[in-house]
């Protein structure tokens, strides 16, 4: 069974986008562990159009605890929301419905065109809330066991969710950012038709996340045409630091703490400090050593600059991986 066929539209992702921000991440407000076992219930029920009134009905448990962690996690300051999906704390439980989902595309003797449709249904039932309404922060992406506790979410989370449960399920998937949405991008299989963007040699079709009855390749009248960039669900590392520092007889005394956000670890990093005189250009510039941090690891990082004389300057840090600047700060101006 398919849907009626749109002409295929090519449109060119735009190239990576940087990973990180300079800016620092926004931290969810954490919640009261809770030590005494207690358990979270959620019942879904939703539809699959092509069968009409019949319904599918799911529970999860999820323990009070699991959901206390992922609210009390970092917001990692990126777009590229893989991380989220690459997370592994909560696979269990999305392992477990996706489990489910693939093993009723079985019995239905669906295809991949409709099992993939199948799977969207119960993301695309889930309640569309806004980030200022249920969090209080202007963005908030949540993960994919936070999107299921509160039973909703906005594009990025749901999109977030999908592309898990279509990972977990063996489908080859992307995450599309536009300007202002987030979707899904689903590998080219029979049947598929309508929008889809050019990766690495292959075709992803759009899948919209939000709503009732998106479907492969259509593209909601507000998005179409916009550039989008593509990101691969792989995990990724995402440094952010703080720092502090003390001046004494023209030497500065830097201490930096950076700490690995991400879903993979990172090798050989390191600091890269100086004094910021114009024009992008770094005076008296010091490297520290390289190091490595796994996922959720920080390290403290110590250095001496000294401090070039008779300049209106700025100290300025940048974190570097893989030979790029992914996280940067500045102080105020000064005089030297």
């Amino acid at each position: 069974m398919t849907a009626g066929c749109l002409t295929p539209q090519p449109l060119t992702p735009l190239p990576p986008s940087t990973q990180y921000s300079d800016s620092s991440p926004e931290i969810a407000t954490p919640s009261a562990r809770n030590d005494k076992g207690e358990i979270i219930t959620r019942h879904f029920t939703w539809s699959y159009w092509p069968y009409g009134d019949y319904q599918w009905t799911w529970q999860i448990e999820i323990p009070q605890e699991l959901y206390d962690y992922y609210r009390a996690k970092p917001r990692p300051p990126t777009k590229n929301y893989s991380v989220y999906v690459t997370d592994t704390g909560d696979d269990a439980y999305t392992g477990d419905l996706a489990s489910k989902l693939k093993e009723e595309t079985r019995r239905l003797n669906l295809d991949e065109y409709d099992a993939i449709h199948f799977a969207a249904s119960f993301v695309q039932s889930l309640a569309y809330t806004s980030d200022p309404t249920t969090t209080g922060y202007d963005e908030y992406p949540r993960y994919p066991i936070e999107t299921l506790v509160d039973q909703g979410g906005d594009c990025e989370d749901t999109s977030i969710l999908l592309a898990e449960l279509l990972d977990t399920m063996g489908y080859d998937v992307v995450l599309v950012s536009l300007p202002s949405h987030v979707a899904v991008g689903v590998l080219e299989a029979q049947h598929f038709c309508g929008t889809y963007y050019r990766q690495d040699g292959k075709r992803y079709f759009y899948l919209e996340t939000t709503g009732e009855a998106g479907r492969v390749g259509v593209v909601p009248h507000e998005y179409a045409n916009q550039p989008a960039y593509i990101y691969h669900i792989v995990p990724i590392a995402v440094l952010t630091h703080s720092w502090k520092a003390t001046a004494e007889d023209g030497i500065y005394n830097l201490t930096t703490v950076v700490e690995n956000l991400g879903s993979a670890p990172v090798h050989d990093a390191y600091i890269l400090a100086g004094f910021d005189t114009g024009q992008n250009r770094l005076s008296n510039p010091a490297k520290s050593d390289p190091f490595t941090l796994s996922e959720g690891q920080s390290t403290t990082v110590t250095m001496r600059l000294r401090t070039p004389t008779g300049k209106h300057t700025r100290l300025t840090v940048h974190v570097v991986n893989e030979g790029k600047s992914v996280d940067k700060s500045n102080s105020d101006w000064f005089d030297t």
